[in-house]
């Protein structure tokens, strides 16, 4: 479909006057014209504090579809996201998950991700060139992600300040989780992770090296479980510094 150009005196004046708008008159005036839905769309998209996509039930729903169509396509509304979050399982379709990429990369104001997505979805999302880029969500200050390698390609090179990984990290494995953030180019502040570990000693160590590793933290919240007795203690350090030794 091809759309009328729009004068950009024109464009100036609509953008002023949307800007006032609140959500439901834009939505109803996105319907009068091409020109109007263009600009309306602009602003609904910055004024949408949070973007959910899907559910957990593994079929898409058809305003999911519609609004990821939407941010795969290049324009200035997935310019203008700010929040984006997606749960449950949109690549059961090859297309859905072809748009879902594109959808991220065009997103390039991002500032907050949230995905509850699973391993395999992330991996392909985030691959080692995507994340090499400096173009791919390049303003991205928050993210909570599944994988912590997913979560180590992302961070790295980019202002991230809270990272949260929701799976379950084995103490013999948190050194390749310190690894994958690449600590020396991350500006972590907030840091929430999972670990299972055999017995307090373990878990006083990864507490240990985590503040000593990752200065630029001032907030660390680590859920441990031990396997005996089965309990799950949840450890909050607020501020880091306070823990750490003087020097």
């Amino acid at each position: 479909m091809t759309y009328p150009t729009m004068h950009p005196v024109l464009h100036d004046v609509l953008e002023d006057i949307f800007a006032q708008l609140p959500i439901q008159d834009l939505l109803s005036v996105a319907l009068a014209s091409h020109l109007c839905h263009r600009v309306s769309l602009i602003h609904l998209y910055r004024k949408i504090l949070h973007i959910q996509l899907f559910g957990w039930n593994k079929k898409a729903h058809v305003p999911s579809i519609k609004c990821l169509a939407t941010l795969a396509s290049p324009g200035s509304s997935p310019q203008a996201v700010r929040h984006f979050a997606a749960r449950g399982l949109p690549w059961v379709q090859e297309s859905t998950m072809t748009m879902f990429s594109q959808a991220i990369i065009n997103m390039t104001g991002l500032v907050s991700l949230e995905l509850e997505m699973g391993s395999p979805p992330e991996a392909l999302l985030f691959t080692e060139s995507q994340c090499a880029s400096p173009s791919f969500l390049p303003n991205l200050r928050a993210a909570s992600l599944y994988d912590y390698s997913t979560a180590g390609r992302l961070v790295a090179r980019r202002p991230v300040e809270y990272l949260r990984i929701r799976t379950m990290i084995d103490a013999g494995t948190f050194p390749d989780f310190m690894t994958a953030l690449r600590l020396d180019t991350v500006v972590l502040k907030c840091l929430q992770v999972w670990v299972a570990v055999p017995n307090v000693a373990s878990a006083a160590i990864i507490v240990d090296r985590v503040t000593r590793e990752v200065p630029s933290l001032t907030s660390l919240g680590i859920t441990f479980t031990f396997p005996s007795p089965r309990w799950t203690a949840r450890l909050s350090v607020i501020p880091i510094p306070s823990i750490r030794d003087p020097d």
